[in-house]
């Protein structure tokens, strides 16, 4: 086989494995156990041997159960943060053992890093679903079935029309490199609110927050009435950042850091419609509905940590309700 189509072949399933390595390794072992897949890379082939297909079996099977429960997949991801991009590695090292040797290694480098992107952009998902959305199952399964189908069909692909399932995994990889900095946050976050949860049993945080002085400044220099840190989903710009959430007299702001400096989201109070709090597993979540001249309604929801939850509950409180005005 040249080693071009290998190559188109490796990389889509470098960026499965970093989605799930066990059902990436037990697809390309039944194509070459049952023949679904002729002309397979000679390397491969190893992948169809019956303990290869009972161990991925097994292990694909805990990972299908501890994948979609809530938590549970974060520290699966956390533990699989080196495995996954550690068997792509290896699968495409395999794949290129007919090969030279330094082609081998290199090829077995660029898998490990297209898996760490996938495996990425995964583990930042989950953390994301978990984090911020209702302390309810049905996502978290939805997205963790469509992983799996996904998987198992580009890993098909790879093995029967390399090319094509190569196309798709490098917009796939793209995609990924754009959202996984913004995910990764999500990731840290997650963390920091698994901590926040069990600080906040023991000695919660009922002061108002201080903003930094390089934040007031976007304030006018003017102290807000109430400031509670959070991170910010669907606010233009400031997704996955973290920041202040700030009431100041009639005006609601969220300050966050970029790499080009302090940024400041603005709402009048005049121009929100509601706002609701949401109790979750990890986090409160402050869900603001407001106006935009001349644009349909808005949204953004800004994530609080559970040991701030006093605080949360406070600033909904001063925003408008769906009941006032």
């Amino acid at each position: 086989m040249d080693t071009l189509r290998l190559l188109a072949t490796v990389l889509p399933l470098s960026l499965t494995a970093g989605v799930n390595l066990y059902a990436t390794i037990l697809i390309v072992g039944l194509c070459v156990r049952l023949g679904w897949v002729v002309n397979v890379p000679p390397g491969l082939e190893v992948m169809g041997s019956t303990p290869v297909i009972i161990v991925a079996g097994v292990l694909y099977l805990i990972e299908f159960a501890a994948d979609k429960i809530p938590l549970v997949d974060n520290v699966w991801d956390a533990v699989h943060t080196v495995i996954r991009p550690l068997g792509a590695a290896i699968l495409a090292a395999t794949a290129f053992a007919d090969v030279h040797p330094v082609v081998a290694l290199l090829a077995a480098l660029i898998a490990g890093g297209v898996s760490l992107v996938s495996h990425s952009g995964k583990a930042g998902t989950r953390a994301v679903l978990n984090t911020a959305l209702p302390v309810e199952n049905v996502s978290n399964i939805a997205v963790s079935l469509a992983e799996d189908v996904g998987v198992g069909a580009l890993a098909f692909l790879a093995l029967k029309f390399p090319y094509v399932a190569s196309a798709i995994g490098l917009v796939l990889l793209v995609l990924l490199i754009l959202l996984v900095p913004q995910l990764l946050r999500w990731m840290g976050f997650t963390l920091r609110a698994i901590l926040a949860r069990i600080r906040g049993l023991v000695a919660p945080v009922e002061r108002p927050d201080t903003l930094p002085t390089t934040h007031l400044v976007l304030l006018e220099h003017r102290l807000p009435d109430l400031a509670v840190r959070g991170q910010a989903r669907r606010v233009p710009g400031a997704g996955g950042r973290g920041g202040y959430l700030a009431l100041r007299g009639d005006s609601l702001f969220f300050t966050y850091n970029t790499w080009r400096g302090k940024r400041a989201w603005k709402v009048e109070r005049k121009d929100i419609a509601a706002a609701y709090r949401h109790r979750r597993m990890l986090t409160d979540v402050i869900e603001i509905y407001y106006r935009r001249a001349g644009k349909r309604e808005g949204r953004a929801e800004f994530a609080v940590m559970k040991d701030r939850s006093a605080l949360a509950e406070q600033l909904a409180a001063a925003l408008p309700s769906p009941a006032g005005p």
